[in-house]
């Protein structure tokens, strides 16, 4: 495994196609891995910085089964057969996955989250390799652990952002759910309302994008790789 290394990935998280875009944008020198939740406009045949790995939910399967793992994952699949990595929604996690994933074509997968340890790959017997987050915009909102205080040298480090906090320069929980009482459901927000929170987002001086910043500023691009290269 290489090491000193980051891995940028991005969780949809069924946020609207034009807040994706913006993201991409944002780093479109640098590769990332988006886990989609849905259909997208990208391809990453067509852009080799881009890997798209899959974001299935399974917030309300009281009784994960390796039929509900397939049921759910299975559309994400039609929709972007070449995937080969999986994040769950809310990193829901049960023994079942490590055997059924391999099954559906699944090689890598990131449902965990380590924070001040160095990060790790573990390789599972059933040849599933999974690897931990050790920064998300999630743990800045809640603990404001700083993203540059999460590296390891020494160590493959895997960076979460959501593309909707980084679009709102969202700056605590409060923020996002003020946000989310104005525009009901996600996917289906106006281009208008959203664009009213980036404005306001802009004059933050502490948000996801202004603390993503600096890993971006501080760290050759050359430091930067993708879920691709550990399949």
């Amino acid at each position: 495994m290489q090491s000193g290394r980051v891995i940028i990935t991005m969780d949809t998280d069924w946020c609207p196609n034009f807040v994706l875009e913006y993201c991409l944008d944002f780093i479109a020198d640098y590769p990332c891995t988006v886990f989609v939740t849905g259909r997208y406009a990208i391809d990453d045949s067509k852009n080799a910085n881009v890997n798209i790995g899959i974001h299935p939910n399974f917030d309300r399967n009281e009784f994960i089964t390796a039929a509900k793992i397939e049921e759910q994952i299975s559309p994400l699949l039609d929709l972007y057969p070449a995937s080969f990595c999986n994040r769950n929604h809310k990193l829901i996690w049960s023994s079942v996955f490590e055997s059924v994933l391999p099954t559906l074509g699944i090689s890598i997968d990131s449902s965990m989250q380590i924070h001040g340890m160095h990060s790790f790959q573990i390789d599972c017997p059933s040849k599933l390799k999974r690897f931990p987050i050790n920064w998300s915009d999630g743990i800045y909102l809640s603990h404001k652990l700083e993203i540059l205080d999460a590296l390891h040298e020494n160590s493959l480090n895997i960076i979460s952002i959501h593309p909707i906090h980084l679009y709102l320069n969202t700056s605590s929980p409060k923020d996002y759910l003020s946000f989310k009482e104005n525009v009901g459901t996600l996917e289906k927000a106006s281009a208008s309302t959203v664009e009213k929170y980036f404005e306001v987002g802009d004059k933050r001086p502490n948000g996801v994008r202004n603390e993503f910043s600096k890993l971006l500023h501080k760290k050759p691009k050359h430091y930067f790789t993708c879920l691709r290269n550990y399949k």
